[in-house]
């Protein structure tokens, strides 16, 4: 996930507090960005099966857009945990909560999260259960947030999305800073995977 210049790669645990960004004076770290990058890898790793199922890394080694596409599914899953640290402080803030049915679709979520994994993925994520679990409550929360925010402005909920011209808008009232030296260090594609 994350090399190093002598030894090659470092176990991904070891740098779980490193901030890949900070939002409004709050740091995003690599453990919160973690379930962010699970998704994308195993979106991404799905397209490559397609692509070409016994050799998924020409197509994590593709050009798209004159960039590599492991480095837009990277951007992309950065992008969004961004995304839903903003919409997760206004749920909080505004006393947003989760009723009944929401917390039944998100225990099966959840559940169906972690029980996909490998037994191998789950000790290259280096986070437990019950941490996978909250941050896909926080992810859950940061959705309605989002709908909400679209119902309140008479927005489509799509506007609030992370390429959303009411999110883009949204963006110039909140301080984000990335840490693009860890950033461009981070070894995407091979978080949970093995390329």
């Amino acid at each position: 996930m994350y090399k190093s210049r002598s030894s090659g790669k470092v176990v991904f645990s070891d740098y779980l507090d490193e901030e890949i960004a900070v939002v409004d004076g709050k740091p995003v770290t690599l453990r919160d960005f973690a379930v962010y990058a699970v998704y994308e890898e195993k979106l991404v790793e799905e397209q490559a099966k397609v692509y070409d199922d016994t050799n998924t890394n020409k197509y994590w080694s593709a050009h798209t857009n004159g960039q590599f596409l492991k480095l837009t599914a990277r951007d992309a899953a950065i992008n969004l945990a961004i995304h839903d640290a903003i919409f997760y402080e206004m749920a909080v803030e505004a006393e947003v909560f989760l009723d009944e049915e929401e917390k039944k679709y998100l225990a099966n979520e959840q559940a169906d999260f972690w029980n996909d994994l490998e037994d191998e993925q789950k000790e290259k994520l280096a986070l437990s259960q019950d941490e996978v679990d909250a941050y896909l409550e926080k992810m859950a929360l940061a959705q309605k947030m989002q709908r909400q925010q679209a119902a309140i402005e008479g927005k489509e909920e799509a506007d609030y999305d992370v390429e959303g011209s009411a999110y883009e808008e949204m963006l110039l009232e909140h301080e984000i800073t990335k840490n693009e030296e860890f950033i461009d260090r981070i070894d995407f594609g091979n978080i949970i995977l093995e390329h």
